[in-house]
């Protein structure tokens, strides 16, 4: 959704005194990822095939393939209640 936010809403960066982002502020609305919206779904369905494009192109160990794997929900939660706030509005924790 961040990515989202940034591409189809306005976004500003809020900073604190040593230039780190500590905020956003998003004016206007944006298509969220996974409620079958092609303009959210395609960013995060372009950066798979990026990456994975990009990895390929390397050798792997002992000639193994090289997979991805993208989180489930429970790993998510795990990690949201260390994420800071984002882009796309959310609030840290």
């Amino acid at each position: 959704d961040s990515l989202s936010s940034i591409r189809h809403a306005k976004v500003r960066v809020v900073r604190d005194d040593t230039g780190l982002a500590v905020d956003y502020v998003v004016e206007g609305d944006f298509p969220r990822y996974g409620n079958n919206d092609d303009r959210a779904d395609s960013l995060a369905v372009g950066l798979v095939e990026d990456f994975m494009r990009l990895v390929r192109g390397y050798p792997a160990y002992r000639d193994a393939v090289h997979t991805q794997s993208v989180l489930t929900i429970t790993s998510n939660v795990v990690y949201g209640r260390r994420t800071r706030n984002t882009p796309d509005g959310r609030r840290a924790g």
